[in-house]
């Protein structure tokens, strides 16, 4: 029972330090460029949502890949989830009321490549490690297996 909640407690931890730094990161590097600490904030929150968006799609699989046609088609209700959090996302960045509350600023569709590489990148690294992970388990489980022959 312990192998089966702690590997994913740790990738839980190891992509939640990922996003948190990668959100905190881009605020600062957006402040450096130059951007208002509106605009700076407003990126980092995409980071953030965008983060997570990539990770939902890596956790339709715990241990088998997300990288195959089974993720497109198996599960409608995570496209329709992706679909309402782009929407919720976009009325956060765009609309004026959300801007006044929460004190962003509407972003050139530009910006939006920075957040939408960094959640690509963090859904790579996630399938990478999924990829260790099960070519550690077959050499984990090949030293374990008997390999033929007469046994004493």
């Amino acid at each position: 029972m312990q192998d089966l909640t702690l590997k994913p407690l740790g990738r839980i931890a190891l992509v939640s330090l990922l996003i948190g730094a990668a959100t905190i990161a881009v605020f600062l590097f957006e402040q450096a460029r130059g951007y208002s600490y509106e605009a700076a904030q407003t990126m980092a929150v995409n980071t953030l949502v965008l983060g997570q968006m990539f990770y939902l799609l890596n956790s339709r699989y715990l241990r088998a890949s997300s990288l195959r046609r089974a993720l497109c088609v198996t599960n409608p209700v995570i496209w329709m989830a992706v679909g309402l959090l782009v929407l919720l996302q976009l009325v956060f960045v765009y609309a004026p009321f959300m801007n006044t509350w929460f004190h962003s600023t509407p972003l050139a569709p530009l910006d939006w490549l920075l957040p939408i590489a960094i959640g690509f990148g963090i859904f790579l690294a996630v399938e990478g490690e999924k990829a260790i992970a099960r070519r550690l388990a077959a050499r984990a489980g090949a030293v374990a297996a008997p390999s033929g022959g007469a046994t004493k």
